[in-house]
């Protein structure tokens, strides 16, 4: 019997030994909630669509991009000072205000990391000045142009715990959808 209850014992040692063993966290991979610095970006995002009134006067046509989500993308090699440990990115998400302007809290480490920040693209007119000449006169007329509206790409480094970063103020470039790319 006394052997029967060595077993017994031995086994009951292992599985709670298995049991404890199971419970550790897995330490080898990266989980961007256990980073504990924080550091906050703030900016802006607008664009141009060359919009003017008919006054003679200069005008700002710069106008927000409003309710566009903004892509945060850290460089995971940030978080190590080995490099090569990890790759690629984590990319967080905001959107932006009805002034265009965005805030977003980013995990950051001593060493500092190194994010690049985007926002997504949109379609909307470009406006442009189309000037017919005849009969000694020239009359001026407005035509709206469909274009594509996307982002200059931020590239922040060494942003720390606590930072708070002023990303500015960025302006979306336009491409007009009928634009000629080749000619045959």
């Amino acid at each position: 019997m006394d052997k029967l209850t060595r077993i017994k014992t031995l086994i009951a040692c292992a599985i709670v030994a298995l049991g404890f063993s199971s419970c550790s966290e897995d330490q080898t991979s990266l989980s961007i909630d256990n980073i504990q610095g924080k550091a906050i970006i703030k900016g802006s995002f607008v664009y141009d669509d060359n919009k003017t009134s008919s006054s003679s006067t200069a005008v700002n046509t710069e106008k927000p991009v409003m309710n566009t989500t903004v892509y945060v993308m850290i460089n995971n090699s940030s978080f190590n000072n080995n490099s090569s440990s990890y790759g690629g990115y984590t990319t967080l998400e905001t959107t932006t205000d009805a002034q265009g302007k965005y805030e977003i809290e980013i995990p950051a480490v001593e060493n500092g990391v190194t994010v690049t920040i985007k926002a997504k693209s949109f379609e909307a007119p470009y406006y442009k000045i189309n000037s017919n000449s005849g009969s000694g006169t020239t009359q001026n007329s407005v035509i709206a142009k469909d274009a594509v509206y996307s982002s200059p790409e931020i590239i922040l480094s060494d942003i720390k715990p606590n930072d708070i970063i002023a990303a500015g103020k960025a302006t979306y470039n336009h491409e007009e959808l009928d634009k000629t790319v080749f000619n045959y």
